[in-house]
Protein backbone atom coordinates (compact mmCIF):
# COMPACT_ATOMS: atom_id res chain seq x y z
CA UNK A 1 0.00 0.00 0.00
CA UNK A 2 1.05 3.35 -0.51
CA UNK A 3 0.64 6.95 0.34
CA UNK A 4 1.20 10.50 0.16
CA UNK A 5 1.06 12.99 2.32
CA UNK A 6 0.60 16.63 0.64
CA UNK A 7 2.33 19.51 3.02
CA UNK A 8 2.87 23.22 2.47
CA UNK A 9 6.54 22.52 3.34
CA UNK A 10 8.70 19.85 4.21
CA UNK A 11 11.87 19.77 5.71
CA UNK A 12 15.09 17.57 5.89
CA UNK A 13 18.03 17.60 7.14
CA UNK A 14 19.16 19.40 4.24
CA UNK A 15 16.89 21.62 2.72
CA UNK A 16 13.36 22.91 2.99
CA UNK A 17 10.85 22.15 0.22
CA UNK A 18 7.35 24.46 -0.71
CA UNK A 19 4.26 22.47 -1.43
CA UNK A 20 5.84 19.15 -0.58
CA UNK A 21 5.24 15.40 -0.53
CA UNK A 22 5.91 12.62 1.45
CA UNK A 23 5.33 9.20 -0.13
CA UNK A 24 4.97 6.12 2.02
CA UNK A 25 5.55 2.68 0.26
CA UNK A 26 5.24 -0.37 2.73
CA UNK A 27 5.58 1.40 5.80
CA UNK A 28 8.93 3.22 4.32
CA UNK A 29 9.35 6.40 3.01
CA UNK A 30 10.12 6.42 -0.69
CA UNK A 31 10.30 9.77 -1.87
CA UNK A 32 10.31 13.50 -0.42
CA UNK A 33 10.11 16.80 -3.01
CA UNK A 34 8.04 18.44 -4.94
CA UNK A 35 4.61 17.66 -5.05
CA UNK A 36 4.14 15.68 -8.42
CA UNK A 37 1.05 14.35 -10.14
CA UNK A 38 -0.83 11.42 -7.97
CA UNK A 39 -0.51 7.70 -9.29
CA UNK A 40 -3.32 5.39 -9.20
CA UNK A 41 -3.80 3.35 -6.19
CA UNK A 42 -1.87 5.90 -3.82
CA UNK A 43 -4.22 6.72 -0.96
CA UNK A 44 -3.86 10.54 -0.56
CA UNK A 45 -3.78 12.89 2.47
CA UNK A 46 -3.69 16.73 1.88
CA UNK A 47 -2.51 19.22 4.85
CA UNK A 48 -2.42 22.43 2.91
CA UNK A 49 -1.23 24.45 6.50
CA UNK A 50 0.67 21.91 7.80
CA UNK A 51 4.85 20.91 7.73
CA UNK A 52 6.28 17.58 7.92
CA UNK A 53 9.71 16.58 9.42
CA UNK A 54 10.46 13.32 8.18
CA UNK A 55 14.28 13.15 8.03
CA UNK A 56 14.93 14.41 11.63
CA UNK A 57 13.65 10.79 13.23
CA UNK A 58 16.93 8.94 11.48
CA UNK A 59 18.87 12.15 12.65
CA UNK A 60 17.32 12.25 16.01
CA UNK A 61 17.59 8.46 16.96
CA UNK A 62 21.15 8.64 15.90
CA UNK A 63 22.04 11.43 17.65
CA UNK A 64 20.97 9.59 20.83
CA UNK A 65 22.81 6.56 19.65
CA UNK A 66 19.11 4.53 19.56
CA UNK A 67 19.14 1.42 17.60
Amino acid sequence: MSLAIRVERVYTPDMMIEDGVVVLRDGRVSYVGRRVEEADGVELLDFPDCICAPGFIRELKEALHVR
